[in-house]
């Protein structure tokens, strides 16, 4: 296992270790000596650069977005680790958790709304983005019909990884984007269920996953297959051999 080396001072540290080992790795809050907070991932082993390099090379695509409301977190390779710049501001999951605790339905809308329009108009800018190695393949087998699809096959796109500035919204980690189109509709699914897994029935008593799979239009048939989707995928992000 690779030794790790950060050039500040650990504020917060977690790592990613029910992956196969080419997909393990660390993230780190570091305060630097000169420039303050920044956000590190390195691979556990050698075999995991490949996936950190990938991010690099794919913020070097969506990097030069020509919608000014839209930006990628900054990242480069700082030897075999990546560096990130540590993005100020309050998530669209936390803007959601206030409408939905407060039970306003327009600002449930509004936020809901406005994390549509966020994907889609990434997507629109990111084509070419480079994904694992042969991972096209984990979802062979599945009858999969959608009308609408992300080109880049971005399902890192959690409420939480999208930072909302008073003049842009910054998507603030992007380590799953395939490669390939995936359906729309499976991503804001994806979504959903990891916003519902961390909001407890309580807080969200008349706001709950099948109503924003509603808003999202996403039918009982189609859950189904988002929910074969995203096991084929952990799958693939577990299980993939050395």
């Amino acid at each position: 296992m690779l030794e790790a080396r950060y050039p500040g001072r650990v504020l917060f540290q977690q790592q990613a270790l029910a992956r196969a080992r080419r997909f393990q790795i660390e993230t780190a809050i570091v305060l630097m000596p000169e420039s303050g907070k920044r956000v590190f991932k390195r691979a556990l082993y050698a075999s995991g650069i490949d996936h950190l390099q990938r991010m690099a090379t794919n913020q070097s695509i969506m990097k030069s977005l020509p919608d000014a409301t839209l930006a990628a977190c900054p990242c480069a390779m700082r030897g075999d680790m990546l560096e990130m710049a540590f993005i100020e501001g309050v998530s669209l999951k936390q803007k959601l958790i206030e409408a939905i605790c407060a039970d306003n339905p327009a600002g449930i809308e509004f936020w809901l709304r406005r994390y549509s329009e966020l994907v889609i108009g990434f997507d629109q800018h990111a084509d070419a983005v480079a994904g694992p190695d042969n991972c096209a393949e984990i979802f062979s087998g599945l009858e999969i019909e959608s009308a609408e699809v992300l080109r880049s096959g971005n399902i890192d796109q959690g409420f939480d990884h999208w930072i909302v500035q008073p003049e842009c919204s910054v998507l603030i980690d992007y380590e799953w984007l395939l490669g390939f189109p995936v359906p729309l509709k499976y991503v804001f699914y994806r979504a959903a269920q990891l916003f519902f897994q961390d909001v407890p029935v309580h807080r969200s008593p008349r706001f709950r996953l099948r109503d924003m799979c509603a808003f999202f239009s996403i039918t009982p048939r189609e859950r189904l297959i988002f929910d074969q989707m995203e096991t084929r995928f952990q799958h693939f992000v577990r299980h993939q051999e050395e």
